[in-house]
């Protein structure tokens, strides 16, 4: 129940994103705000493996399940000619869609298995391998196929 809880809250809690969302409306906002969960998941992964945050096992899990559930919904949310502004993402999207898609299976994957590492273990050392598979993964779909800030 609690995981659920942490799930929903990271999922929907619009935590300062608003300016980056003005003007998003349909698939746009849609993959906007799956993206901005994403980021909220793997920020606090993060600080949890740099000491910031103390780590607790079932936010690592709440974490992990919404970035593999982010991950899975973001791959419905790139039809053709969907890249008005706001949008961020480059057109490699559409001329590599094999390959955007993988990109996404493969976050999905990592949160999976960090996940899976996380419901058998306690240790931090632990999250912070399974963590730099996640993060390897976002700034390689990053570097290719979001326009650059």
């Amino acid at each position: 129940m609690f995981q659920r809880l942490v799930f929903l809250v990271l999922m929907f809690l619009p935590m300062g994103f608003a300016f980056s969302h003005e003007g998003a409306t349909g698939v746009v906002k849609e993959r906007m705000d799956a993206m901005k969960a994403i980021a909220r998941s793997t920020k606090i992964l993060s600080e949890m493996v740099r000491g910031e945050r103390e780590y607790d096992a079932g936010i690592a899990i709440a974490a992990t399940v919404n970035i593999e559930k982010a991950s899975a919904l973001s791959k419905s949310l790139y039809p053709n000619g969907s890249n008005e502004h706001p949008s961020e993402v480059t057109e490699t999207i559409w001329e590599k869609p094999k390959e955007f898609e993988a990109g996404l299976e493969g976050l999905e994957e990592a949160a999976r298995k960090l996940r899976t590492v996380l419901k058998d273990s306690k240790s931090l050392n632990d999250v912070r391998n399974g963590f730099a598979v996640i993060a390897s993964s976002c700034k390689s779909c990053h570097s290719e196929f979001r326009q650059k800030q």
